[in-house]
Formats: C-alpha cells, sequence, structure tokens
C-alpha cells in the first residue's frame, strides 16, 4: 500500500513538474516530443500554440483514458519552435514517420506495400513488383501506389501485359533483338514481338504512355488515346500497330465495365473515411482511390485506442491522418473528401500542406449532402467494417493468450513471447531461430535468425546460450 501511495505522489510531482516546464513555452508553433523514462519517443505531435497545447497534457483535467495511459508514461519533453504552421506539420510528419512513436497513429510504413515499377528510362520499359519506393524526380522510373498487396500489383500487371502486348520473358532488350529462337507468347499474340523487332522503341513508349495512363485510373482517356493514335497508324497504313490498338481498347473496355463505377467519368479524387467506435476500443479509416469515376484501389488502415490519443479533438485527428497517408503516397489527386470534420485553420493548413507535395492545387472537402456525402458514408461504412474485423482478432489473439497463459501456470498474461529453436544439418550450418509474438499475434518483422559457428560437434544447449545471449545484447530489438 505505502509503495502505491508514494508511486502516486511521484507521479504528481512529475506531472506538476511537466505542467510548469510546459507553461514557460512561447505561444508559437512548433512539434512537441514526448519521451519515457528510457528516452523512447513515444509520442510526436504538433500545435499552433506549443503553450497551451502541451501544457493541457499536464493539467488537472480529465483526460480520456488513451491519452491518460500515454501521458503516464511521460518522463520528460522537448519542442521544435517552428516558423510558421505549415513548417510543423511538415516536420511532425517526418518525425512520427521516422520515429514511429508508440502512441500515435500508425499507418502501415509504405516500405511493407507493393509499388509498380515503370522502367521509363530504358529503351524497352517494363512494369515490376517493388517495395522500396525510388526518387519521385526519378527520370530513369515511375512509380505507382502503394497497393494493397503483391496480389494485386501483380495482377494489375499481368493484365497491363495482356492488354498492351508487353513482353513478359527475362530478355533484355535491345541486347537480345533477333537473338531470340521461338517465343511462345509471340506466336500466341499475347506480345507485340520486340525480340523480332516487329516494334521499334518509339512505337513502344507511345503504348507505354497508355500503360501509365491506366495506371494512374484514367481508363476512359487511354482509350481515347489508343484510338487517336490506331487511327494515325491505319492512315499511315501500319496495319499492325492498328491492330494492337484496336484489340488494347476493346481489353480495356472489358476492365472497365468491371470497375465500380461510383462517379461520373471525369472524376477523380480521393474519399477518406474516419471511423471511431464508442468504447474508444480502436478505431480504422478507409481509403477510396477513384479514378475515372471508379473505384481504383482501396485501402483500410486499422488502430487500437493507445494509438490515437486525443489532440485538439477530431480536428487534430484529420490533420494527423490526413499528413501521414500522403506523406507516403506517390500521387495526391486534385480533390479529397474526408467523413471527417476540421475548422477552417486547419482546413487551409492541410489544403496548402497537399498542395505544395502535389504540386498542384488540392481541394479539401466534408460534404453535406449529394454525391460526395454518399461517397464519404460508403467509406465511413467500410472503416466501421474494418474496425469491427480489428475487434474480433483482438478478442481472439486475446482468447489464445489466455488459453497459453491457463496451459503454462502463468500469473500473467505474457505482452510478448519469443520462441527458440536450432537447426543443424550435421556439424554444419548450426543456426537458430527466433520467432516472436505479441499480443497474441505473430510478429514476422521481430523474426531473427542467428549463425552458430566454432561448434565441432552438435550441442543444442551451448547454441542455444549463444543465440539467447546474442539476442539480449540488442535491447532494441524489444
Amino acid at each position: 500500500m505505502m509503495k502505491n501511495v508514494n508511486r502516486s505522489n511521484e507521479a504528481k510531482t512529475r506531472r506538476s513538474a511537466l505542467f510548469r516546464e510546459a507553461s514557460e513555452l512561447p505561444l508559437s508553433p512548433g512539434v512537441y516530443i514526448m519521451r519515457d523514462k528510457n528516452d523512447n519517443i513515444i509520442y510526436v505531435g504538433k500545435s499552433r500554440a506549443l503553450k497551451n497545447r502541451v501544457s493541457q497534457y499536464f493539467s488537472d483535467t480529465v483526460h480520456p483514458i488513451k491519452t491518460e495511459r500515454m501521458v503516464s508514461s511521460v518522463a520528460r519533453f522537448e519542442t521544435i519552435i517552428c516558423k510558421t504552421e505549415m513548417e510543423a506539420l511538415t516536420l511532425e510528419a517526418s518525425l512520427i514517420k521516422r520515429h514511429e512513436p508508440k502512441y500515435n497513429i500508425k499507418l502501415k510504413d509504405a516500405k511493407a506495400y507493393p509499388y509498380i515499377k515503370v522502367t521509363v528510362g530504358d529503351d524497352f520499359p517494363r512494369l515490376t513488383v517493388t517495395r522500396k519506393r525510388g526518387s519521385e524526380k526519378s527520370t530513369e522510373a515511375l512509380y505507382f501506389g502503394p497497393y494493397s498487396s503483391a496480389a494485386a500489383v501483380r495482377e494489375i500487371i499481368t493484365s497491363m501485359e495482356r492488354i498492351f502486348l508487353l513482353p513478359t520473358c527475362r530478355h533484355e532488350f535491345p541486347r537480345d533483338i533477333g537473338k531470340v529462337g521461338s517465343c511462345v507468347y509471340d506466336q500466341m499474340g499475347r506480345c507485340s514481338g520486340v525480340c523480332r523487332g516487329r516494334i521499334t522503341s518509339a512505337e513502344y513508349k507511345e503504348n507505354l504512355k497508355s500503360v501509365i495512363t491506366v495506371l494512374k485510373g484514367d481508363i476512359r482517356l487511354a482509350t481515347s488515346e489508343l484510338s487517336e493514335r490506331m487511327s494515325d497508324y491505319a492512315a499511315a497504313e501500319n496495319y499492325e500497330a492498328a491492330a494492337r490498338c484496336r484489340d488494347s481498347i476493346r481489353s480495356l473496355e472489358r476492365l472497365k465495365e468491371r470497375q465500380n463505377v461510383v462517379a461520373s467519368p471525369d472524376v477523380e479524387r480521393d474519399v477518406i473515411g474516419y471511423y471511431e467506435d464508442a468504447d474508444g476500443v480502436c478505431a480504422a479509416m478507409t481509403l477510396l482511390v477513384i479514378r475515372g469515376g471508379a473505384v481504383a484501389d482501396r485501402r483500410d488502415f486499422e488502430f487500437g485506442a493507445d494509438r490515437i490519443p486525443e489532440r485538439d479533438g477530431e480536428h487534430g485527428v484529420a490533420s494527423e491522418l490526413i499528413s501521414l497517408l500522403y506523406s507516403s503516397r506517390e500521387y495526391v489527386p486534385h480533390e479529397l473528401l474526408v467523413s471527417l470534420k476540421f475548422d477552417e485553420d486547419e482546413k487551409t493548413l492541410l489544403t496548402e500542406f497537399l498542395s505544395e507535395r502535389a504540386g498542384h492545387k488540392v481541394s479539401i472537402r466534408t460534404p453535406e449532402r449529394g454525391e460526395g456525402k454518399k461517397l464519404t458514408e460508403l467509406a465511413t461504412d467500410n472503416a466501421a467494417h474494418a474496425a469491427e474485423k480489428y475487434k474480433a482478432r483482438a478478442k481472439s489473439d486475446l482468447e489464445t493468450s489466455v488459453k497459453l497463459t491457463s496451459m503454462l501456470g502463468l500469473e500473467v498474461v505474457p505482452e510478448r513471447i519469443e520462441c527458440y529453436d536450432i537447426s543443424n544439418l550435421g556439424s554444419e550450418h548450426i543456426t537458430a531461430g527466433m520467432i516472436v509474438s505479441e499480443g497474441g499475434r505473430l510478429k514476422k518483422s521481430a523474426y531473427r535468425l542467428f549463425s552458430i559457428e566454432g561448434k565441432s560437434e552438435p550441442d543444442d544447449y551451448a547454441s542455444m546460450s549463444e543465440a539467447i545471449v546474442r539476442r539480449f545484447s540488442h535491447p532494441e530489438w524489444g
């Protein structure tokens, strides 16, 4: 009992000290960084007035549970004063992306999601899957995405290859032109015959322009471009090239028929729906990518309550979500429809931030009626569904953890479990594998493989000892 009282007093003293320190901050825009007792960054935020925002955390007012949990872990904070709110917003997004603080909203790192890479710098560009996006201003490659899964990317690439008769072989062009024996894809009419020299680099790149147009989401424009090109080829009596354009147009029209059309053909926008359950257990955001009036892609982001502490109310959540989302996306459309509401100052700031990043004017709206309202409701319904699935998974994971706790006779449910196994082939190639479970779910990003050296014969105990000693020499692994 006495220990609990002492801890409570220490917490109050620390909080009072932090409040006094926050009260001395200037009324300037900037970024604040919260750190725990181990000096780890656990939260990053921005404010138009640092003194007012930071001092609110440590005041005597009652905070929501999720915010209180974060505040109780703060040992110290630091601030970076900025000249403008725009500078603060940009810096905040950069710091969150770099440090991935425990209590910030987490949108899965774009590195984990696949992109389509188009090697436009080559004589005969190819479409490939990559998880590492290059420079946006690179003249050697274009990147489209990120997409929701590698399977979705492969399906898109396969469709583009079939529609536009792109080569799928491993030959390098123009090096291998005229050097290939037989090509079954060429014989089947599934390739434009690059290896046979039946299409020039210039013609190939003209064809690729339509591929890029489709990847941007505008099938209608790509069809129009192909129609014009087909007429030009026909007028020049290049009937083979005209026939390729004709076949591509037919394939694109079939592809368009399968799309979920939700707006007029010239509409290009992103729609963002946000949902937080009444108990504050979890939240989710859904992004609907609308290109050419149809839903071209959809992404769901789910996060638990400890990832979404209250900031400046709903407005703060909106700015953090949107700035983080588009700091990792290749393209920002001209219009965003958002279910979350924000005040005019926040709207102006976000508009300026996104317009600067996009290189063109971006409009942000929270529609109250009409087609736009229906789209934000659709996105919000999808977000609600994603949140319910998240809750169901969390419940199942907890049940698994509780069952394991009972089977092992543990006093508390473990938050993290590490399992090790030794594998060897005779006395050679001895390795130790480590797998990790957090919150009842396997965490593959934390897996490790240790190569055990210097053993003349298999010794599982010695190998296990070496692996565990090496693992705990890296506390940053968790």
